[in-house]
């Protein structure tokens, strides 16, 4: 592959005659892994799940953060627990006024 080539790369050799599907043998394999590899399969290796992934505490996390896994159910979740789908910005917000207000009635 070279640049003169567009990295094209050169064909070094190739059969003279190509053997048709009835020259090909019923029990003769033709995938070329096992070819390569002497006739064993290789085996994908197992993942290993992280220690902590028994742990009570984990296991609470991971409940905790289902609630708020996607849009939908987290604005179900809201509407539940609070009555309402606002944000702390909003309520932030809204205390703040409410503050306001209060000393402007005061004074």
């Amino acid at each position: 592959m070279r640049k003169d080539r567009d990295y094209f790369p050169v064909v070094l050799a190739s059969p003279e005659k190509c053997r048709t599907e009835k020259e090909i043998g019923p029990t003769e394999q033709l995938d070329f892994k096992l070819h390569i590899m002497n006739n064993k399969v290789e085996a994908p290796a197992k993942k290993f799940e992280p220690f902590y992934v028994k742990f009570p505490s984990y296991i609470k996390e991971m409940k905790d953060r289902e609630r708020t896994r996607n849009q939908k159910q987290s604005k179900m979740y809201h509407l539940v627990k609070y009555n309402c789908y606002k944000s702390f910005l909003n309520i932030r917000e809204e205390e703040k006024e409410k503050s306001k207000l209060k000393k402007a009635i005061e004074e």
